[in-house]
């Protein structure tokens, strides 16, 4: 079993409690660059290539493949030596199609090591800037506070701590905050088997699940949050639709992924048929995005060309975009997009809606 901190299991119990929230279950410090294992626990980035790279050497098979060359005696022939070279040669060969572990052992639960890569943790990384942000806030108030040496306010009637300012401005965020709802799309990813769906979908929990905020100024030029908790503050959740069920998905789905694989021409073809698909059923004005996943790959092993791509986009009207999955690399961005694209889609709704009134 895999142990990394060794010790009984009331031992590995005991840290794994004193373990602080937002703190890494290997390094014990707060996560940097975190990535979740397959079993869902998350490590830092580093912590990660540690212990794979410890977990991997350990295998018999890597072993194998690294024991040291044995030095060849003198008196030992010219035909042994040609033999002996030979099988060493065969062996590095070999010790190349090696299989190895992408992600290690969970110090967590225990879980096995994989050979599923984990993927980058978004989600749980801004929630750490989030959580240095107000820590860094709170010591800078307080370093405010004792330089300005101010007695402390008498407490008041209806505030305990005396600061009825404070309190105020809280319960007018709280009475903003009550006037909205969340809304909830669905959005369905639909493709060819094989294209990554599933591990599209998981990459995008570990990014965010809650879209747009109350305070539409806390954006910068990319519309991303400049405070992490305003995030809280949604307008809109997703409910991603993975289920394999064609049918079903379209008739639920708000707005619909299309994706197919770089290195797969035929899923590019299938995307297509989906896509005829959706127009008859009469679904002309439905947001669709055209995705590419592993994108990662080398330029060699594309079997669908970028122009090809961005032709077919143009042909059904929207966006081309691609993502890596695996690496977490535009997912957020594609979700962000389609949910922009259904708000805008929602708000023609209710304006016509209102004028045929």
């Amino acid at each position: 079993m895999f142990t990394p901190y060794g010790g009984s299991e009331l031992s590995r119990f005991t840290k794994m409690n004193a373990i602080l929230p937002g703190h890494c279950p290997h390094c014990v410090h707060l996560f940097k660059e975190p990535v979740a294992l397959p079993c869902g626990h998350s490590l830092c980035q580093g912590c990660c290539n540690e212990l794979l790279a410890l977990t991997n050497q350990s295998t018999p098979a890597m072993r194998r493949a690294n024991r040291h060359m044995i030095n060849m005696g003198v008196g030992i022939s010219s035909r042994q030596r040609v033999l002996k070279r030979k099988s060493i040669e065969k062996e590095s060969q070999n010790a190349v199609k090696i299989k190895v572990f992408l992600s290690p052992g969970c110090p967590v639960c225990q879980a096995t090591p994989k050979f599923n890569a984990p993927i980058k943790n978004l989600a749980l990384e801004r929630l750490v800037s989030a959580w240095e942000q107000i820590k860094q806030q709170k010591v800078s108030s307080h370093h405010k506070h004792d330089l300005r040496n101010t007695p402390s306010p008498s407490p008041s009637s209806t505030s305990s701590s005396g600061f009825d300012e404070a309190s105020n401005d809280g319960s007018q965020k709280d009475q903003q905050i009550s006037t909205y709802s969340i809304r909830k799309f669905n959005i369905a990813v639909l493709g060819a088997v094989g294209v990554g769906k599933s591990r599209l979908a998981r990459a995008q929990h570990l990014n965010k699940l809650f879209f747009g905020r109350i305070n539409e100024s806390s954006t910068d030029v990319n519309g991303d949050f400049i405070n992490p908790i305003s995030e809280l503050h949604a307008k809109y959740m997703i409910d991603i639709l993975d289920n394999n069920d064609i049918d079903g998905d379209i008739l639920e789905a708000d707005g619909i992924i299309l994706a197919y694989s770089c290195t797969n021409h035929d899923s590019f073809v299938t995307a297509f048929k989906i896509y005829e698909e959706i127009m008859q059923r009469g679904l002309n004005n439905i947001p669709i995005i055209l995705v590419a996943t592993k994108c990662d790959i080398d330029l060699y092993r594309r079997a669908v060309m970028l122009n090809e791509a961005e032709k077919l986009a143009r042909h059904i009207g929207c966006l081309h975009m691609e993502v890596s999955a695996k690496k977490n690399i535009g997912v957020d961005e594609v979700f962000t997009e389609l949910v922009r694209q259904i708000d805008n889609r929602l708000d023609s709704t209710l304006q016509s809606q209102s004028l045929s009134h």
